[in-house]
């Protein structure tokens, strides 16, 4: 999602299916973060092979589900047998790139109607003009994906600070209502029993031993 090839080559895909409709379908495009591509790349380049051990691939291109390459293919096909002229300003792509992470971050599946607090809680801290720590405002900015359990789950939003007790930077733990039944939950880390902090978990597959440790609410 973040790669500006990426967005050039969607953007190039895009605008075959708008000029020439009768020729191209609505392409399907799959953005994905940087943990996602890598474990994708590394099947398909155990079932494909080829062009996609080019290192630093950063587009794979199907047409009618046969595999054509990474974007340099694509563009290739394109120049060689149709006119479409793309953007050649970088500041475009990135524009782009900033959409892409605006839509993801304005649109989260939160339950807020079953864990109101708990989402208000992750909400604030998106934001940061609510929670404060020491005079300061907490805000998930700037702080760091620290652990990846591969094929289970990510964990991020420290911010850098040790709590060894209850204060007003931890929430109780609301319900546990929601499963791990599926990739892409996302729940607050424990930070004792029955509290949750700032931290949070990612699942990228099922995780029910999460269920009545980890507090799930989008």
């Amino acid at each position: 999602m973040s790669a500006l090839i990426f967005q050039k080559s969607k953007y190039c895909v895009l605008k075959l299916h708008q000029n020439l409709p009768h020729k191209f379908l609505a392409p399907e495009i799959y953005e994905m973060y940087q943990i996602e591509w890598y474990d994708y790349l590394e099947k398909i380049r155990r079932t494909i092979g080829g062009k996609t051990w080019i290192p630093d691939t950063q587009v794979i291109v199907h047409l009618n589900d046969k595999f054509i390459g990474n974007h340099s293919d694509l563009f290739d096909f394109v120049n060689q047998n149709f006119t479409i002229n793309l953007p050649v300003d970088t500041e475009f792509y990135e524009n782009l790139i900033n959409e892409s992470f605006k839509k993801f971050v304005d649109n989260p599946d939160l339950y807020s109607d079953k864990l109101r607090h708990t989402c208000e809680y992750f909400i604030n801290l998106c934001q940061g003009d609510k929670i404060k720590k020491n005079d300061q405002y907490l805000c998930y900015k700037n702080s760091t994906l620290h652990r990846i359990v591969k094929d289970r789950w990510l964990q991020l939003g420290d911010l850098g600070y040790e709590n060894n007790f209850i204060d007003e930077t931890t929430i109780v733990a609301e319900n546990h209502l929601i499963s791990h039944d599926r990739r892409g939950v996302l729940s607050l880390a424990n930070d004792g029993k029955n509290h949750n902090g700032p931290q949070f978990v990612v699942s990228l597959n099922p995780n029910p031993w999460m269920d009545n440790y980890y507090v799930a609410f989008g």
